[in-house]
């Protein structure tokens, strides 16, 4: 996220929201693209080729809600995943819509349909105590509005906490730095403590001419200038119109430090502000594991791999909701007829509890032989003959499972492909997926979280004496409970 108060952080760590850092000598990002026109200094590249507007970076977009800059991802033709409190809850409650800039030269509105919190105090503002103490929740899905549909999207796979072989692309403010920039920085910085200066404990922190901090470190500033020329909020903080891209990084395990420790991972593919909402994805496959939200804004000589930044992992905020929404967009993209209803929904917030995919809402199908629903005739007909559902020949997405693939899943009578899962599976169109159970055996039920999310398995409705089986809507169970 930038706001129109940008912050730089110089030394080893300062946690603040939506910012992360440069670690080791040297900045490993490139510029891949831009908004507008070229930057000027990016001749000092030769290497540099616009490649936004090709795959697998065009389904990175620009999200603009007020004065915030942030990055977010194509996960649908028509939807857009970023963090909350880049969107700030564009769209609702009479505020304005999203922009979003995308790779083709294209500006487009989009409004909030789902979120994991809010974020914003009752002034409307972003609250930074909020924030913190929900940071694993920070993502919003955006849908663009109108019938505007994206070729390339990301889908979600699932990632340990120490998965590597990453890259992430975003909108970061801070330039990329070569070695004689990184040395001026640091020349400044050195000037700045002889002169009296105390870094924090954990960092220094320089602000823009906007900020409480600009006279308390004018002397970094005016240092920097006398040795460069240049302004260094002017000419190096303030570039979130270029898309950078950093390969090779990798999650480096669980942020402990975390409210929501369980889905929220460090990583070393470094950020800055602006990078907010930016997908880190997979190079084997380029699929979505997790969303850049928040870090550490730094330049150190040390350690290549401090991985202050940190990210959500991506599968845990796929609920049924989003997912159905995703197979609408993918289907009235397909099919080149309009959603009913352009107008987002009203947003709620999305339970995280499954620590697994969960399965869309959908009808439990039968795993043979289904008799569809007969309406009461007006007048005596005769009865039609049922008709056998046939066994489907190949994967694929929200089709049934095949028998081969439901034998893997202990006690299951039906199932259904979804995008992803424990078991990784190639769908039709070489998209990943799993089989995930929709109905068990008797005596069996679909294990369920306590907000009742299908877990995609089954679990035994027999409990130790004393208790009984939680069941919901027929066919889920969260659990065994007293008597």
């Amino acid at each position: 996220m930038i706001k129109t108060t940008a912050s730089f952080f110089i030394g080893l760590a300062l946690i603040c929201d939506a910012y992360a850092g440069i670690s080791g000598s040297a900045d490993k990002r490139e510029v891949i693209g831009w908004i507008g026109d070229q930057p000027d200094y990016v001749s000092n590249f030769p290497s540099v080729r616009y490649m936004w507007n090709s795959s697998p970076y065009s389904s990175i977009v620009q999200v603009r809600s007020g004065t915030t800059r942030g990055t977010g991802e194509f996960i649908s033709p028509r939807h857009v995943l970023t963090n909350a409190h880049v969107a700030q809850e564009c769209g609702i409650g009479g505020k304005n819509d999203c922009k979003i800039y995308t790779s083709n030269n294209q500006e487009l509105s989009a409004r909030e349909v789902f979120y994991g919190v809010k974020l914003t105090g009752v002034n409307g503002e972003f609250d930074s105590a909020k924030w913190y103490k929900n940071r694993g929740n920070d993502w919003a899905v955006l849908e663009i509005v109108g019938d505007y549909c994206h070729k390339e999207y990301r889908t979600p796979q699932k990632a340990n906490a120490t998965t590597d072989n990453l890259w992430r692309a975003g909108f970061g403010g801070l330039r990329v730095l070569d070695a004689s920039d990184i040395s001026a920085i640091r020349n400044a910085y050195k000037t700045y403590l002889r002169s009296g200066g105390k870094p924090d404990a954990r960092g220094m922190a320089f602000g823009d001419s906007g900020s409480v901090f600009s006279t308390k470190f004018q002397k970094f500033f005016d240092e920097f200038k006398k040795n460069t020329g240049k302004d260094f909020i002017a000419d190096y903080n303030q570039d979130s119109n270029t898309l950078k891209i950093i390969r090779d990084c990798k999650f480096t395990g669980l942020d402990k430090t975390s409210y929501n420790s369980r889905n929220v991972v460090k990583h070393s593919c470094d950020a800055w502000a602006g990078d907010s909402g930016s997908g880190i994805k997979d190079a084997s496959t380029n699929d979505l594991v997790g969303l850049d939200y928040a870090g550490t804004s730094y330049i150190t000589t040390t350690k290549q791999d401090i991985s202050l930044d940190q990210a959500i992992l991506a599968h845990t905020i796929y609920s049924p909701e989003i997912q159905e929404a995703i197979k609408q967009s993918m289907t009235s993209c397909t099919t080149n007829k309009p959603i009913k209803g352009t107008k987002p929904i009203e947003p709620k917030p999305i339970e995280q509890e499954p620590p697994v995919w969960a399965t869309p809402k959908e009808p439990v199908v039968p795993a043979q032989n289904p008799v569809p629903p007969v309406q009461e005739p007006t007048k005596p007909t005769e009865p039609e003959p049922v008709k056998p559902t046939l066994e489907p020949k190949e994967r694929e997405l929200w089709g049934q499972c095949l028998a081969s693939d439901l034998a893997q899943k202990p006690h299951a009578m039906a199932g259904r492909y979804i995008p992803h899962g424990l078991n990784d599976l190639e769908c039709k169109g070489g998209k990943k997926c799993a089989c995930a159970a929709t109905a068990c055996e008797e005596g069996w039920y679909l294990a369920a979280s306590a907000k009742g999310t299908s877990n995609g398995y089954c679990r035994s409705g027999k409990c130790p004496k004393g208790k009984h089986p939680n069941i919901i809507n027929g066919n889920l169970m969260t659990g065994c409970v007293k008597d």
